[in-house]
């Protein structure tokens, strides 16, 4: 006897059947328009099955073409294959006929099914659809299973060898949900812990195997060797603890550990300057790609705390440079206000002096470190700028964030603007100019008369003759004939604004008719320079003969008029101080 249920797997094994068939079709098409026209075929002709079961459906049917595809092409994956049928599942959701969580399980079938190099092709994939995801119809449905995705991705790396492909899921997360997503803003401020150092609890010899462990590349050498005893290694990895937990340091004794070994170390890398004359520089390795190309991709090294090593890793430049970051962000912390901080936590005046010297000198150590130390030290100063403001934002329990635009109608009442006609006559009530952008109008109503700035004697700007040829004159006698005339051959531009000039301010410009018309320039311009120049001396002449003349009338009227008051006053007896106007009344 058969049953409503026989009868209902029955038609839904045969929708998954063609549901299969027409799928093949369209990862061979590309288009997903057939799947669509049969899922809502299916929705409208069986209205006894909920439409969310039959997009299950079409959903299994995807998974399983996936699945028959990974075994039948082990080892010889297609890739381009999967980014088909990853777009015909997008096409397939917009259509209505799949659930919207579809294209990121096929992403998670694929990463669990696929080796970690595998994995790090295929996440290619799901990092230019990011903007896919982030659209309404993904977002909710996705964002669950996006985040249980890239977990286990995370999980499966190695912290010291996949650091990039770590960075880019991560950055890929940061990209995909909000800014102001809780669930990724570490509100209570946690630790991390479990990021524990071992520390070797027996001396090594440091004298064995040091001298024959050579330099690596990138590894800079110091200017003397620096001493690592058993002391230094024990206070300088210790420090760690410290800094994967900052609230242990309010207790005093730590605090005054914390102290003793921050200045010893620091104390090591000043006395021991690294030697920037051997170190890496990608300049040089830029001419060679193959070089390059290894060099210059980041690469982030968890360091092994074996004493006998400590020697190189303090001479290697990037070891320094984090070693002396993580004391920076730690002082920001200490000095920075934290909601969650304990209450009794509180920094001193002479604790708080003694990390802002610190921190001067962690800051100068990185100035000093090569390569490119002041580059360095502005990028972390940035850095630590950037990381005040985020501290400031989640001390504010993590405000939603608007846009500039709703930033704008908010803070800023602009008034209207006047229509063009008011503004204009306005303008021309009060004799301006309104025309272009604002600078525009500035220039214009400068004066706002165009014949009259014409006519400005600021527009004037030929200069004389003998201001114009004042080099020429001075080296004129210096010159014989045919170097003065290889000169002005050679300034043609000088030549050109020469002939120019005398056109319009000396009359030696035009030649008498009997004498030759095809005469070259350059001797037509030394014979004109040469009469500018006796004309030039003979005015000099006139003006000095004039001055002299006119010295010497005023000499001999001077005397004159001397001899006639001393004459005067020897007839009448009278002082030379009298006025000549009082003799007169007397008489």
């Amino acid at each position: 006897m058969v049953t409503q249920s026989d009868i209902e797997m029955s038609i839904l094994h045969s929708m998954k059947k063609s549901a299969n068939d027409c799928l093949k079709s369209c990862i061979k098409t590309g288009s997903a328009d057939k799947l669509v026209h049969l899922s809502k075929d299916r929705i409208k002709n069986l209205p006894e099955f909920p439409e969310n079961e039959i997009k299950v459906i079409f959903d299994l049917v995807f998974r399983e073409i996936l699945f028959d595809y990974i075994v039948k092409n082990k080892g010889n994956d297609d890739f381009h294959w999967y980014d088909r049928l990853l777009e015909i599942s997008i096409q397939a959701v917009r259509g209505g006929a799949c659930t919207g969580n579809l294209p990121v399980n096929l992403f998670a079938d694929l990463f669990e099914s696929k080796k970690l190099d595998d994995c790090e092709k295929l996440f290619e994939l799901l990092e230019k659809r990011v903007n896919i995801w982030k659209e309404p119809l993904f977002f909710d449905q996705v964002k669950n299973q996006m985040l249980r995705c890239c977990n286990d991705l995370l999980r499966r790396l190695s912290k010291s060898q996949n650091t990039v492909f770590g960075g880019r899921i991560l950055e890929l997360l940061a990209r995909f949900f909000p800014l102001f997503e809780r669930s990724g803003l570490n509100l209570t401020s946690q630790f991390n812990l479990e990021n524990t150092i071992t520390i070797g609890l027996d001396e090594v010899d440091s004298s064995v195997g040091g001298d024959d462990v050579s330099m690596e590349d990138g590894e800079m050498s110091t200017t003397e060797t620096i001493q690592v005893d058993y002391n230094l290694y024990r206070k300088f990895w210790f420090l760690q603890t410290f800094f994967r937990n900052p609230n242990s340091l309010n207790q005093k004794s730590n605090w005054k550990q914390f102290q003793a070994y921050s200045n010893d170390i620091l104390s090591v890398l000043s006395t021991y300057k690294l030697d920037s004359s051997n170190s890496l520089d990608l300049k040089i390795l830029e001419n060679d790609s193959d070089l390059y190309e290894k060099y210059s991709e980041m690469h982030f090294t968890r360091y092994l705390t074996n004493q006998k090593l400590l020697e190189l890793q303090l001479s290697d430049s990037s070891f320094r440079r984090y070693i002396l970051i993580q004391f920076l962000v730690l002082f920001q912390y200490l000095q920075s206000p934290s909601r969650v901080r304990q209450d009794n936590f509180l920094i001193s005046e002479d604790q708080l002096n003694w990390i802002k010297d610190t921190d001067d000198k962690i800051l100068q150590l990185i100035e000093e470190t090569p390569p490119n130390g002041s580059a360095m030290r502005k990028c972390i100063e940035h850095a630590l700028k950037r990381d005040a403001f985020w501290n400031n934002w989640k001390n504010e329990n993590c405000p939603a964030l608007k846009t500039v635009n709703d930033r704008a109608e908010v803070e800023f009442n602009i008034a209207p603007r006047e229509r063009l006609g008011d503004e204009l006559r306005k303008a021309a009530e009060d004799g301006r100019v309104i025309i272009g952008g604002s600078e525009l109008c500035k220039i214009w109503n400068l004066c706002p008369d165009n014949w009259e700035a014409c006519l400005s004697k600021g527009r004037i700007f030929t200069p004389t003759l003998n201001r114009f040829f004042e080099e020429v004159i001075s080296r004129f006698d210096t010159m014989s004939p045919e170097e003065r005339k290889k000169l002005l051959a050679e300034k043609s531009d000088f030549v050109w604004r020469s002939l120019r000039l005398l056109s319009q301010k000396s009359q030696h410009f035009f030649t008498p008719s009997n004498q030759s018309l095809m005469k070259p320039i350059t001797d037509y311009l030394d014979g004109a320079i040469e009469k500018i120049i006796k004309d030039l001396t003979a005015a000099a002449d006139n003006n000095k003969t004039h001055q002299e003349l006119a010295i010497q009338d005023a000499e001999d009227i001077s005397n004159d008029e001397l001899l006639k008051q001393v004459d005067e006053n020897s007839n009448n007896g009278l002082s030379s101080e009298v006025a000549p106007g009082n003799r007169e009344e007397e008489k």
